[in-house]
């Protein structure tokens, strides 16, 4: 004979056991979930953005890569921005860089691709054959201080590239006024990433002049 006890304890075990959650359970766990969601998100947020600047500060070191070992091989010269066979500098290191010939479209005016592309851009939002990476000005032959001769600048202290979001191969900055036009701080911090000479990256938040140092450092 089964003691009346050990079937209450029993029906007591199985009214919790399958009757599932109450509604009430059930409210405070979405609202637990809601708040943790709350929570999270905006570290999630920042987590992602990180990502996105030490992905776009690895895209750089690789241009930077490519650009030394071009130098390399022409004589202590980067690739020009508009040369005279009209072929670009990022139309130059495709080889460098392992990327196919068809995968910026048609010289002399190659879309971006590949490592050309930071994560943070935002094709949709920019205009028309806006870079997210473009040349420092004061490297090319539109002035006079090292017009790409690799010999003539401090490596660890002159810019190359800089992060970009318009529609031009290099970043002009002929006074201080224009020092902070179309530089993109797209990350978080309000960064924008530098490729240096040396190949080595620094994310800035500051407006750098036109009359920085490290726009033209000589050796």
């Amino acid at each position: 004979m089964t003691h009346p006890s050990s079937i209450w304890d029993w029906r007591v075990f199985r009214s919790h056991s399958l009757g599932g959650f109450t509604l009430t359970e059930l409210l405070v766990t979405i609202g637990i979930v809601g708040v943790l969601s709350v929570l999270l998100l905006p570290a999630l947020g920042t987590v992602w953005a990180k990502i996105q600047l030490v992905a776009c500060s690895s895209n750089l070191r690789q241009i930077g890569t490519a650009m030394n070992l071009y130098a390399n091989e022409h004589g202590n010269y980067f690739p020009e921005v508009y040369p005279a066979e009209d072929t670009t500098w990022r139309w130059k290191l495709k080889s460098y860089l392992g990327m196919p010939e068809s995968s910026m479209g048609k010289s002399p005016l190659p879309n971006e691709a590949g490592v050309f592309v930071c994560p943070s851009f935002n094709k949709r939002t920019a205009p028309n054959r806006a870079y997210s990476y473009v040349l420092n000005a004061k490297m090319t032959k539109l002035q006079t201080y090292w017009q790409y001769n690799r010999g003539k600048v401090s490596a660890a202290n002159t810019i190359m590239v800089v992060e970009f979001n318009e529609n031009t191969e290099q970043f002009i900055q002929w006074d201080a006024s224009m020092a902070a036009k179309g530089i993109s701080r797209r990350h978080v911090g309000t960064n924008a990433n530098y490729l240096f000479v040396d190949g080595h990256v620094e994310a800035l938040s500051e407006t750098l002049t036109a009359s920085d140092p490290r726009w033209y450092s000589a050796p």
